[in-house]
């Protein structure tokens, strides 16, 4: 094979993969983002329900007062209660560190 052919074949293979990224590259930003969102719906619903032991970092149910595993006292919130900014009352995502609302820094509940 002369170099002139290995020259044309590399760059159909380029071209071709090119082609292929850029036209797949939307789609997985979007299943990206799509799967990204569910996560976080699923993290909001879960966290109605549990509270994080603040000795231990073990999950009880949200009717628990001591933790399981440690016998530490559970905080009296549930994770997505601890979401709330205490400055504007914004629900915010389980998990974020800041009111997408006003800013402010929000209160760890998950401390180890």
């Amino acid at each position: 094979m002369g170099f002139l052919e290995r020259a044309i074949r590399r760059g159909v293979r380029d071209g071709v993969s090119n082609a292929v990224s850029k036209a797949l590259q939307p789609t997985v930003n979007q299943l990206a983002d799509q799967a990204t969102t569910a996560a976080q719906q699923y993290a909001d619903e879960v966290g109605k329900s549990i509270k994080i032991c603040p000795s231990c970092g073990e999950g009880a149910t949200a009717d628990k007062k001591f933790c399981q595993k440690c016998g530490t006292a559970l905080p009296e919130q549930t994770v997505s209660e601890s979401a709330v900014c205490a400055k504007c009352g914004t629900q915010n995502h389980v998990g974020s560190k800041f009111c997408q609302s006003c800013g402010e820094k929000l209160t760890d509940t998950i401390q180890q």
